[in-house]
């Protein structure tokens, strides 16, 4: 990536963290009764959220696996990256939950206590109960990508043609032939875009695809025109299916749209920084909101009557999830 900055990552990363918020708020909402006006587009803001999620963190592997030395120094900071964070957010919700409703979160069931403390609860929720709070289906789904990642930087690196094509065919398997997989991989989710395997291709794309966004200029506008041509083909469709695996081409395309009008336009330092500050908070507000909204609905608060209300809601769930981030990113620094 020739040493340059990447700022468009921690915009996507703030674009992507706010998508999901609203869009499992929106869903929360229609269950309470209340549909917001532009529910169809918070969906669709939604799978973009979750593909530049996969995406980003392919590119963000990428540039770190270039700065450490080993495969072992990569994985513990990995470790340490994620599994600080995410312990220091469940025991937080887990005393306010105690506090609140004298709900106890753990048990004593060893292998759900390993599930939780592994992050791999919310992915396997739908096979097995377990004492899931916080984290979602998205943990455990891209811890296992993370297992992959020496591998996949070593293919990359030999060649990253062949590396995305083997991608690409992993993913087309994955998706069309799930089921089938199922068979002999029962931990496999029943929603194949839930898979590893099915998003392999956008994780993989992630490693290489910044060497092109940060390129020379002939390289930036060739792939800003091909990315436009793709995101207006996908908008003009009579019939669009949002989380299928034929939509992948126009979350990469507005991906890589996205990226290049931001690294060309927003070239203030002032402005990158605040934005960066703002997207340190992305992970623990992801943690954090699904618990909230939760909440939130269990106790009627989400009865919603207007799009204000709505908005407004929204708005306040972020606000929650950030003074929650505080002390958990000040008790998670003191670990790493």
């Amino acid at each position: 990536m020739n040493g340059k900055r990447i700022n468009s990552i921690s915009f996507l990363r703030v674009f992507s963290i706010l998508s999901i918020v609203i869009y499992h708020l929106s869903r929360a909402s229609i269950d309470a009764g209340f549909t917001p006006s532009m529910s169809h587009e918070m969906d669709i803001l939604s799978m973009l959220g979750v593909s530049f999620f996969i995406i980003i963190s392919g590119a963000s592997l990428n540039v770190s696996m270039k700065k450490n030395s080993s495969t072992l120094d990569f994985f513990k900071k990995r470790i340490k990256s994620i599994y600080i964070p995410f312990w220091t957010a469940y025991i937080i919700v887990s005393i306010l939950l105690y506090l609140s409703r004298g709900r106890i979160s753990l048990g004593t069931d060893v292998y759900k206590l390993l599930l939780t403390f592994s992050g791999m609860d919310g992915w396997l929720g739908w096979r097995t109960q377990t004492y899931y709070l916080i984290g979602e289906w998205f943990t455990g789904f891209i811890l296992i990508l993370y297992l992959f990642a020496p591998l996949i930087f070593i293919g990359v690196t030999k060649n990253k043609w062949i590396m995305l094509s083997l991608s690409f065919v992993v993913s087309f398997f994955s998706y069309n032939f799930n089921d089938d997989l199922r068979n002999y991989i029962d931990i496999l989710n029943p929603v194949s875009m839930w898979n590893p395997g099915t998003r392999l291709f956008e994780f993989v794309f992630g490693f290489i695809i910044y060497d092109y966004i940060l390129g020379d200029k002939k390289t930036r506008i060739s792939l800003f025109m091909i990315s436009l041509f793709i995101c207006i083909a996908y908008i003009l469709s009579p019939k669009i299916i949002i989380n299928t695996y034929v939509f992948v081409p126009f979350f990469i395309a507005m991906f890589c749209f996205i990226s290049i009008v931001y690294e060309s336009i927003i070239t203030s330092d002032s402005v990158n920084k605040k934005i960066e500050y703002a997207s340190g908070f992305s992970f623990f507000v992801f943690l954090f909101h699904h618990i909230i909204i939760y909440e939130a609905y269990d106790y009627g608060i989400i009865n919603y009557k207007t799009d204000f209300q709505f908005y407004f809601g929204f708005i306040s769930i972020i606000v929650l999830c950030v003074l929650l981030s505080k002390p958990a990113m000040l008790i998670s620094s003191r670990f790493k």
